[in-house]
């Protein structure tokens, strides 16, 4: 049966559009499917294993952030033009501090590299509070980053289209990106892509969940009608080389469990971190309190 709008996530899917052939190959070849579990589960009947993420333990927030760095560190010092791209929030604020320091020390350098916005609030206008702002005061300009090594959302356009396209232009025309960095909402989200956010586009504007609109007005200083986000979409993530999940604190230990339990889904868009080939959960032992070891790869870093 062709499905004209299959949301397979799979992007080299050489079946692609036709998920009853997908099944008919993965059970002779005794493979997994790689679509989204609501298709190859619900639809068709599949069964599929769990891929344990690989995970770095670390004791407190603190060695969160200077394991992440030395993730970050490890990809410039291999590619100093990398594509970096990288969030706003709190999760990465303590990497950005230490990133800062390892620069003042010489022992890393982004005069090469560039950088593309991750996500941003849609339809505040330039609000001093918004993710731009945010990474200008926290990363950029304590690293000395330069304004043409870095490719951010235009916050004052009214042409979401055309933003979109930008921000994909420029991922394109430096390959890919190299090395994301990600926190993870109470929702499961990742950037801005939403629980049932399509898996099958580049960037994109979203409408935005309860529970970030909820959250995200801590940061802002006053009520923010939040409604919509613009973020790279999960193509982009697919095709990224190094997908990194940074997680901190008691507060993340139930949806870290959600995460790493259930089948690679819509609803839990942090779970499609177990079909990416080299991706990471760096968390402390707080938010993996709740979390089996039998669902997770345990490495050293």
């Amino acid at each position: 049966m062709l499905n004209k709008l299959c949301p397979c996530p799979y992007i080299p899917c050489k079946v692609r559009g036709n998920c009853q052939a997908c099944a008919t190959k993965n059970m002779k070849d005794n493979d997994i499917m790689n679509c989204a579990e609501r298709i190859a589960i619900k639809k068709y009947g599949m069964v599929k294993p769990v891929t344990p993420i690989n995970t770095i333990r670390c004791s407190d927030s603190r060695d969160v952030a200077y394991k992440t760095a030395l993730k970050i560190k490890e990809c410039v010092d291999k590619k100093p033009n990398a594509l970096f791209c990288f969030p706003a929030g709190s999760t990465a604020v303590e990497t950005y501090q230490i990133l800062k320091e390892m620069c003042d020390k010489g022992e890393v350098d982004f005069s090469k590299a560039k950088f593309v916005a991750l996500d941003e609030w849609w339809g505040l206008g330039d609000n001093p509070e918004n993710c731009t702002h945010f990474m200008k005061r926290n990363f950029y300009e304590p690293l000395k980053i330069k304004p043409e090594q870095v490719m951010f959302f235009d916050v004052l356009s009214e042409d979401a289209k055309s933003e979109c396209e930008k921000i994909d232009k420029f991922i394109f025309e430096n390959g890919k990106i190299d090395f994301l960095l990600l926190g993870i909402g109470m929702n499961g989200h990742i950037g801005l892509i939403e629980p049932n956010t399509t898996w099958d586009s580049y960037t994109l504007v979203v409408e935005l969940d309860e529970v970030t609109k909820s959250v995200g007005q801590k940061y802002f200083s006053s009520g923010t009608p939040l409604t919509q986000g613009i973020t790279i979409g999960m193509k982009h993530v697919f095709e990224s080389q190094t997908v990194v999940l940074q997680v901190f604190g008691e507060k993340k230990a139930s949806i870290l469990k959600r995460t790493t339990e259930c089948q690679p889904d819509f609803d839990v868009p942090a779970s499609v971190l177990k079909l990416l080939p080299d991706s990471y959960i760096i968390a402390d032992q707080k938010a993996l309190s709740l979390v089996n070891e039998e669902h997770i790869k345990l490495i050293n870093l």
